[in-house]
């Protein structure tokens, strides 16, 4: 099996607590006896792809902007147009790291970006959010 390790925080520095929802959703998939396998995963245990949940993703988006009571979604941000879960991640994660002034060496390490220098003639993936 192959195994992905991702080193989070607890509660990140904008307040949400990723150790509970990583508890809740280990809690959703042994409710419906998955206890190995992917956690995203359909009525016959295999993988969903992020396509599958990207419309959901939208809609809750959408739900959240509508809130008066968070900013957390501007008003005035197109969702559709802006945040997909094919995309949104990295380059959430950039921005974030970018803003806590992590270096760009850490967070090329982190996303395994090659440089030309290092790619053993294997093909540079360029960055596309930054440089």
């Amino acid at each position: 099996s192959d195994y992905h390790m991702i080193n989070v925080a607890n509660v990140t520095t904008s307040g949400l607590q990723v150790r509970w929802w990583v508890e809740k959703l280990v809690s959703v998939c042994e409710s419906e006896g998955r206890f190995r396998g992917p956690a995203f995963a359909g009525p016959d245990g295999k993988l969903e792809s992020s396509l599958d949940y990207d419309a959901t993703f939208r809609e809750v988006a959408k739900e959240v902007q509508g809130d008066t009571d968070t900013e957390w979604i501007p008003s005035d941000l197109d969702v559709d147009g802006c945040l997909g879960l094919s995309r949104t991640p990295r380059k959430t994660a950039e921005t974030r790291a970018k803003q806590a002034g992590v270096s760009t060496q850490i967070q090329d390490a982190m996303n395994r970006w090659r440089t030309v220098e290092g790619s053993k003639g294997k093909t540079v993936r360029w960055k596309a959010t930054r440089d």
